[in-house]
């Protein structure tokens, strides 16, 4: 209440969306990178202990000065509450597993309507995110969530938020449809979100992923990098760019600008090194690439796309 004196009486706050989200130290999500919420409040509540994982918390931006580095641990059952319009970002863990439940408050008597579109926007993208297949029902949900982020910028709502949200939602929904369409506003709606905020990484790897999408290699590479020099501790930001490196043939470019950088962060992450492995098989270099491979199957023994190319890469060993 001391942070917010105003408009914050219990009776008036309200959730906007909430989400479970998980850490693992060995594959897939072990940080989030630095970016802004639209409530008024977000609430990240701790679930598991301690001990079953190293690292983590989170890690806020405005609270980070000299040897403080503004990142926040809390036990189990207990919340970090902080602005939403604040920078921050799950800091990386290095062992075990990671769970998280996060809040997204607002205040129902304070915020205006086209605030509220973005909240309501922002719940159904994040709802239609987490269904995992293509469906017809799932792209219903997009495309409400783009009613609604469009109906909140026409309210007026000039935040990189709402163009980011549209620009995602028509994203999502052009990979599950296959319209270029919904894809070519997906990259107007970003654009206007860099536009606004260029140094939000968020907005400039999605803005990458969507030109991809409409063939425009060179521009997504241009933005892939500008995320990873956005948000240096990224360790998507720094696969991606490496990704877009190797699509244009510049292997060698992808392991020492882009993969090699993410390693400096997690030295075991199984994704950097499978393509690490991958463009070294590009270049030629069998032998390297095969053990390559066989670290990220030593940090990740499930990571199938690392197994299958050590596998394809057998018979080319003692050629």
């Amino acid at each position: 209440m001391q942070a917010f004196p105003r408009g914050c009486g219990a009776a008036s706050l309200r959730v906007s969306d909430s989400r479970l989200v998980k850490y693992n130290a060995s594959a897939s999500q072990t940080q989030l990178g630095m970016h802004r919420d639209g409530p008024l409040v977000t609430a990240t509540i701790t679930l598991n202990r301690r001990d079953e994982y190293d690292g983590g918390g989170t890690l806020i931006e405005a609270l980070a000065a000299g040897s403080d580095s503004g990142v926040q641990r809390v036990e189990r059952g207990h919340v970090v509450l902080h602005p939403g319009a604040v920078r921050h970002g799950g800091e990386a863990i290095t062992r075990g597993l990671r769970y998280v439940l996060v809040f997204f408050i607002f205040d129902a008597d304070t915020v205006g309507h086209d605030r509220y579109c973005v909240l309501r926007a922002n719940g159904l993208l994040a709802k239609a995110i987490r269904i995992p297949s293509k469906s017809a029902y799932r792209d219903d949900i997009l495309r409400s969530a783009v009613a609604a982020y469009s109906a909140a910028i026409a309210l007026g709502a000039s935040t990189e938020a709402a163009h980011v949200g549209l620009g995602q939602a028509l994203l999502e929904l052009g990979r599950s449809s296959g319209g270029a369409a919904e894809t070519v506003r997906a990259v107007d709606a970003l654009l206007e979100a860099v536009a606004l905020a260029p140094t939000n990484a968020h907005s400039l790897s999605t803005l990458s992923a969507a030109l991809q999408e409409i063939g425009q290699l060179d521009d997504a590479l241009e933005f892939a990098q500008a995320a990873a020099a956005a948000d240096p501790q990224s360790l998507v930001a720094h696969n991606n760019h490496g990704l877009l490196l190797a699509r244009a043939g510049r292997h060698a470019d992808a392991i020492k600008d882009a993969y090699m950088v993410g390693l400096q962060l997690d030295s075991q992450d199984a994704e950097l090194l499978c393509n690490i492995a991958v463009s070294t098989t590009e270049l030629g270099q069998y032998q390297s690439a095969a053990s390559i491979f066989e670290g990220a199957l030593a940090s990740d023994p499930a990571h199938a796309r690392a197994k299958a190319n050590l596998e394809a890469l057998r018979p080319f060993l003692h050629a």
